[in-house]
């Protein structure tokens, strides 16, 4: 009962210190209404006691074709905790756009009569600032305006258009358009801190493909911290993109600088706390948290829809041993995001330490329906039938993912099978070929492969140590 007590009012002083908040939406179908959306996110961030969720933050989770059904619709939105929704819908015979708010939580969730707006498409600006102001008036809010000075369509579009290919991971054709963005305006904050988010993700992406990537996340520094120091230092995203730089370098007290500024200028930037849970527990303590789940939960409560940070929350719960918490933390995640490739590959991963075959089968079999392309499904497939003893399907499997995109430890998981088939030769190559792809210093698979290949060419060092060289 004391138990229960303590709980209970510890779990009312968290909900305390969070303000009934305000969550609204805006749901674009298209790059042109995207832009829009970033134009009058802008205009509505009124107070802290407001949440605006931008496109992506929805944009893979949803049914892009249901959610002109009202019942879809409120049902969606009642998963992510949203209060209000505004569609669009483009007349472009008769240049006008027509806007509906819809408050999700009533019975009847339409509050707004039709209200059309004349537009071209070189004044899209004209279209948010209508709906914006009208929102506003309808919230009874002041209008604040935190950067966003874009008026151009042209430069606005793209970075719609850049900001949708960064979220689909299409990392090259976004820094394209983040490159185009910067060159027409390099002043630009936000245009600042997209371009330097592409660059620190694709640097991270590449390094975890065995490739360098540090020019990218060194770009992205150098972008930031001129941000702070030269324009604007009220960029709470310019001081998270630099501290994630220092993460990655284990300059933790550097990187909690810079994160505390993040927090300080956007107490609802929901990126900012996940970045904090690669801190030590004491910093975090120091924050008024009182451990990651804490921490994590707050970043989940101002962004339901944060997949990483989910993802995040359910290793850490799992490898703390509540692996029922961990599955049920997945649970919500593909409740809100049904086509979210990492969760079902977490619930994979559990169904192979189980030892579930049917359930292994169903799960990779439904994330291969989903992306047939996809690299990780097919090497975990193998990986199961590598561990089953079925040599012949762990091949497939494992020869399929370097096809799609070199998948490095299917090469690791090839040179045991060729290893234990005897087939010496063709395991070599593959150790060799997965030493040559390092992912870092702390890279304990490039490890594994060292020990076999120094077995097995134990009278010739000199191409291991040619290896060695290569990858310091």
């Amino acid at each position: 009962m004391i138990l229960f007590l303590a709980l209970f009012f510890c779990t009312c002083a968290v909900w305390k210190d969070r303000p009934q908040t305000l969550r609204l939406s805006i749901l674009p179908a298209s790059v042109e209404e995207w832009a829009i959306a970033n134009r009058i996110i802008d205009r509505l961030a009124f107070e802290p006691d407001t949440l605006v969720y931008p496109p992506a933050w929805i944009w893979q989770a949803i049914e892009p074709d249901s959610v002109s059904d009202e019942n879809y619709l409120k049902r969606y939105s009642r998963r992510i905790q949203l209060d209000a929704v505004v569609l669009f819908d483009y007349r472009p015979g008769l240049n006008y756009y027509i806007w509906q708010l819809y408050d999700v939580h009533a019975d009847d969730i339409r509050i707004e009569d039709t209200v059309r707006v004349r537009t071209t498409h070189e004044n899209i600006s004209a279209v948010a600032d209508t709906v914006a102001f009208a929102l506003l008036e309808y919230y009874q809010k002041a209008a604040h305006n935190h950067g966003l000075s874009i008026g151009r369509a042209d430069i606005s579009y793209k970075l719609a258009q850049s900001q949708k290919k960064l979220l689909q991971k299409e990392y090259q054709q976004a820094l394209g358009y983040g490159q185009a963005l910067f060159q027409a305006d390099s002043i630009e904050p936000v245009i600042r801190n997209h371009l330097a988010q592409v660059h620190m993700q694709y640097g991270i992406h590449l390094e975890n493909e065995g490739k360098a990537g540090r020019y990218h996340q060194l770009r992205a520094l150098k972008l930031c911290e001129h941000t702070i120091y030269a324009i604007d230092s009220t960029q709470s995203e310019a001081y998270r993109i630099a501290a994630q730089f220092y993460l990655l370098d284990e300059m933790w007290g550097r990187a909690e600088s810079y994160l505390r500024k993040a927090r300080e200028l956007d107490s609802n930037n929901a990126a900012v706390y996940l970045d904090f849970a690669h801190l030590h527990k004491n910093r975090i303590e120091r924050l008024g948290f009182k451990n990651i789940e804490s921490l994590i939960e707050h970043a989940l409560w101002l962004n339901p829809c944060f997949e990483e940070a989910r993802l995040y929350l359910a290793d850490y719960l799992f490898f703390n041993g509540w692996r029922q918490d961990a599955i049920d933390e997945i649970e919500k995640l593909l409740y809100i995001h049904p086509r979210s490739i990492q969760g079902w590959l977490f619930l994979g991963k559990f169904a192979v330490i189980e030892g579930d075959l049917q359930q292994i089968i169903e799960i990779y079999n439904h994330i291969l329906k989903i992306d047939p392309q996809n690299a990780d499904a097919h090497y975990n497939l193998g990986v199961y039938y590598f561990n089953s003893g079925d040599y012949q399907n762990a091949e497939r499997f494992f020869t399929k993912a370097i096809s799609l995109n070199n998948h490095l430890n299917s090469h690791l998981y090839l040179g045991y099978l060729y290893e234990s088939r005897g087939e010496i030769e063709k395991a070599i190559k593959e150790y060799r070929l997965r030493i040559r792809y390092k992912k870092g210093e702390k890279d304990k698979f490039v490890d594994q492969a060292r020990k076999r290949l120094f077995v097995l060419t134990k009278p010739d060092t000199s191409e291991l140590n040619i290896e060695i060289k290569i990858n310091p």
